[in-house]
C-alpha cells in the first residue's frame, strides 16, 4: 500500500522537493512576487494527476463513482483537501521558523484558488484524453 502511494505521489514529491530545496532557499518567492501563482497552479495540476494515478494504481474503477463526468469532482476535491493541508503546513512553518509564508488571508485564499485552477486544467485535459481514447477504442 505504501509503495502504491509513493508511486502515485511522485509528481507531488518532486514539486515539494523543488519548492523546499531550490525555490525557497534561493529566494525565488522574494525575488519574483508572482512566482507563487504558477507554483500553486502547477501544484494543483500535479495533485490532481497524483490522485488520478493513485486511483489507477489501487485499481479503483471509475464506475464506483458513477458517471465519468463525476470523476473530476473527486480529483478537484482531493486537490482542495491537499491544498488546505499545504496551507496549514506553511502556517506551522511560519510558527516554527519565523519565515513569512502567508503574508495575508488574501494570499492564502489566492493560493487555494490557484490550486483549484490547476486541478481544473488537469481534469479538462484528462477528460479530453479519455474521450479521444474512448473514440479510438470503439
Amino acid at each position: 500500500m505504501i509503495e502504491k502511494i509513493l508511486v502515485s505521489g511522485w509528481p507531488m514529491i518532486v514539486v515539494f522537493i523543488f519548492d523546499n530545496v531550490i525555490a525557497n532557499p534561493v529566494g525565488w518567492y522574494d525575488r519574483w512576487w508572482w512566482f507563487d501563482i504558477p507554483m500553486h497552479i502547477v501544484g494543483g495540476m500535479v495533485t490532481a494527476w497524483s490522485t488520478q494515478r493513485f486511483f489507477m494504481n489501487m485499481k479503483i474503477k471509475l464506475a464506483k463513482f458513477g458517471r465519468m463526468e463525476m470523476y473530476p469532482f473527486i480529483l478537484v476535491g482531493a486537490t482542495a483537501i491537499i491544498g488546505i493541508v499545504w496551507e496549514v503546513y506553511e502556517f506551522f512553518l511560519h510558527l516554527i521558523t519565523g519565515f513569512i509564508t502567508q503574508p495575508s488571508v488574501a494570499d492564502t485564499v489566492g493560493d487555494l484558488v490557484n490550486d483549484l485552477i490547476g486541478a481544473i486544467v488537469f481534469c479538462s485535459i484528462f477528460l479530453v484524453v479519455q474521450q479521444k481514447k474512448k473514440k479510438y477504442d470503439t
